[in-house]
């Protein structure tokens, strides 16, 4: 992970299964896109808990942040589906905001 993934890992708070894979500052919209890519080794199903195995990604979304300074900071990632045996196929839960929320926890 580069120094600035880092610096924004750090500050967004978040797991170690989590990398930022980009910081991408757009001067003139005042934007900062943090894209999100999940590399743990562990999924576990938002509904009852149990360890799961992944079955795919959901499709990209975003999560508006607190501002960094006077950029809007946004967090994007496909968030993986886990297959579980007694729920079946769910999105895992994220750990920067609720579940269906466009704004993360802090915001």
């Amino acid at each position: 992970m580069n120094p600035l993934s880092q610096h924004y890992h750090q500050l967004t708070g978040l797991n170690q299964d989590w990398l930022i894979t980009d910081v991408q500052l757009d001067v003139q919209q005042r934007t900062l896109t943090l894209p999100l890519e999940f590399i743990g080794d562990r999924v576990s199903c938002p509904e009852c808990g149990a360890a799961c195995l992944m079955k795919d990604h959901a499709a990209d979304r975003r999560w508006r942040r607190l501002d960094a300074m006077p950029f809007q900071s946004i967090l994007t990632a496909r968030v993986p589906h886990c297959s579980c045996e007694k729920c079946g196929v769910k999105t895992m839960a994220v750990p920067w905001a609720d579940r269906h929320s466009r704004f993360t926890l802090l915001f």
